[in-house]
């Protein structure tokens, strides 16, 4: 099963940008007095000595679904938590409070955990009795952050979601408690029940979200999550057994309130990068579920700008460099850039325009003749390689993936890579490029994204090359990543599974597991309700694959075609026009 093999790791609905009541301004002070003055309201005249200053600097709320085979793990964070919060904390400045749901029927509790102890507000929060709470129901969440928020105001909050898988979803849960097939909340769930929460809290706000959970750094996540948080904390790769720095972070928090937002989610991500990074001579010793793991780790931080304005500008400029690879399109913008340079936009777009061997007719050919750049850039962007993701997945970086084909696309002509900045004597000028398109659709994307790098080499993260207005922080990396020499996390991912079996001539997988291919594509199923439709992981096999992100909840590149593009990006030799020419097309194509 999935979620078993891999560790830490959808029903569609509209999209609401914000939703009516939410305030644009992020005001959690406004939010802070209003729950004082309501505390100060109802007590004795003798009581009352407290002000807006005297609130605590920061709440850590913690959602832990571990209704599947996690539980273990999950239980060694919170006690990891405990470990900390027992040596020095001060619950009037930190708070740590969390909602744990494990494997048994009626295990849902919610622990204070800030004097480092489990004090018991499970009756205060979800009522008496036997208490069990589904996970994956958005409902849940906001009965508890509807609690929570202002039972613990803070300056600052942060809400920390443990276990999950990109964009199918969080908090994997058991079917009726049979602890078999995993079912999740979806991400568009997730962001309906914090607008929700916000909408029925004047002024509560979630100051920065922080996922525990594999490939959670993902461009589909943040993007679904951009106007719902400051700042978004997550990995672009799995996250091991142990999970977070639980230990390493609350101490870190602990000794040093103060901090705000951007540096405590900077810390959560050094912190993690440290905990497992053991390849330097003298090795920390850390508690760990496994011991003597050396693992492959990496995470980032973004800000989300306002209303999600800086993801959502580094997404659209990726969608910009999809359409044109897909199809063409060029923005206005970079139209006007290549004319300012003496480009003659439409000569170099009749270069990619090529007779279908079928009919004659001029089409798109963009994809089919770069089949083989496209094929290297995937390579060169997976940082799930085999030697160090144990084979689980294969997963593109999305900064990578671009940048490699900006060097690519115009190799042939030069003999050499053609670095994606400004033009100094060893580049050629833009106008000369083969295809400059592909090179100032990578800028664009760049300058939004946060991150430039100096020319092309087959380097590692360096944080000096972080753009002051991009939507990226910060990124760190373990040090065995760094020197693997084939991996290049540069933030986020797009999600996709691996495809070992895709095209089986055969279909051994067909003839496996008794189901007909549909596409070849194994990372979701979908299950038909009565009600609803759901998608969720189903041994990497899928019938009935949805096309576009729309329909699986997802707004994130709405008017990509989904399954066109990861034809793109996984089976670029095997591309798009007619049977048996050499275009790339085949005989036996799949629909």
């Amino acid at each position: 099963m999935v979620f078993q093999s891999i560790g830490n790791g959808l029903v569609s609905s509209d999209y609401v940008h914000r939703i009516g009541g939410i305030n644009t301004v992020r005001s959690k002070a406004r939010f802070v007095v209003a729950t004082l003055v309501a505390a100060l309201m109802a007590l004795p005249v003798a009581a009352i000595g407290t002000s807006a200053q005297d609130a605590r600097d920061w709440t850590v709320l913690m959602y832990f679904g571990a209704d599947n085979d996690l539980y273990q793990a999950t239980y060694f964070c919170i006690n990891q938590t405990l470990k900390a919060l027992d040596q020095e904390n001060d619950p009037d400045r930190v708070a740590f409070v969390v909602l744990f749901d494990g494997p048994k029927n009626g295990d849902t509790v919610v622990w204070d955990l800030s004097s480092g102890e489990k004090a018991d507000k499970t009756a205060e929060a979800l009522g008496s009795g036997n208490v069990e709470r589904k996970m994956t129901d958005k409902a849940t969440l906001e009965e508890f952050l509807e609690w929570a928020i202002p039972a613990y105001p803070a300056e600052k909050t942060m809400l920390v979601l443990k276990n999950g898988h990109a964009w199918c979803g969080i908090c994997p849960d058991g079917t009726d408690n049979a602890g078999d097939e995993k079912i999740l909340m979806p991400i568009n769930d997730l962001r309906a029940a914090l607008e929700n929460v916000y909408g029925a809290l004047d002024g509560a706000w979630i100051d920065a979200l922080v996922f525990d959970g594999d490939n959670m750094g993902s461009i589909e996540v943040a993007y679904e999550l951009r106007a719902v948080t400051d700042y978004f904390v997550g990995s672009q790769q799995q996250v091991p057994l142990e999970g977070l720095p639980y230990y390493l972070f609350t101490q870190d928090l602990v000794k040093t309130p103060a901090m705000d937002v951007e540096q405590a989610s900077i810390k959560m991500v050094e912190d993690y990068v440290k905990y497992y990074n053991n390849t330097k001579g003298t090795k920390p010793v850390y508690d760990k579920l496994l011991a003597n793991s050396q693992m492959y780790v990496t995470g980032a931080v973004f800000r989300m700008g306002e209303n999600g304005e800086k993801v959502e500008a580094a997404v659209k400029a990726y969608d910009s460099y999809l359409d044109y690879m897909l199809h063409g399109n060029l923005p206005a913008e970079v139209v006007s850039e290549a004319e300012a340079h003496g480009i003659d936009v439409a000569q170099k777009l009749d270069q990619w325009m090529y007779p279908d061997p079928t009919t004659g007719e001029l089409v798109w050919a963009w994809i089919p003749l770069s089949r083989n750049n496209i094929s290297s850039a995937r390579d060169c962007a997976l940082i799930g390689k085999i030697n160090d993701q144990q084979g689980y997945e294969w997963l593109p970086d999305a900064y990578t993936f671009l940048w490699s084909i900006s060097a690519l696309s115009n190799y042939e002509a030069y003999g050499d890579s053609v670095p994606p900045s400004a033009d100094t004597p060893l580049r050629p000028p833009l106008e000369e490029l083969k295809d400059p398109f592909v090179r100032l659709l990578l800028e664009n994307f760049m300058e939004k994204f946060g991150y430039v790098e100096p020319g092309i080499y087959r380097g590692v993260w360096s944080q000096e090359n972080l753009l002051e207005d991009g939507a990226l922080v910060w990124v760190s990396q373990s040090q065995i990543l760094d020197r693997s020499g084939n991996s290049f996390p540069h933030g986020l991912n797009i999600w996709f599974p691996p495809t070992w079996l895709q095209w089986d001539e055969d279909d051994a997988w067909s003839t496996l597991f008794n189901k007909p291919m549909t596409y070849a594509y194994y990372g979701i199923g979908i299950w038909l309700g009565i009600d609803e439709v759901i998608l969720m992981p189903a041994e990497y096999f899928c019938i009935d694959c949805p096309l576009s992100y729309d329909e699986i909840g997802l707004d994130f590149t709405a008017d990509t075609m989904w399954m066109e593009f990861f034809g793109v990006y996984y089976d670029s030799r095997w591309l798009i026009y007619g049977p048996g020419d050499d275009t790339g097309g085949r005989v036996d194509s799949k629909p």
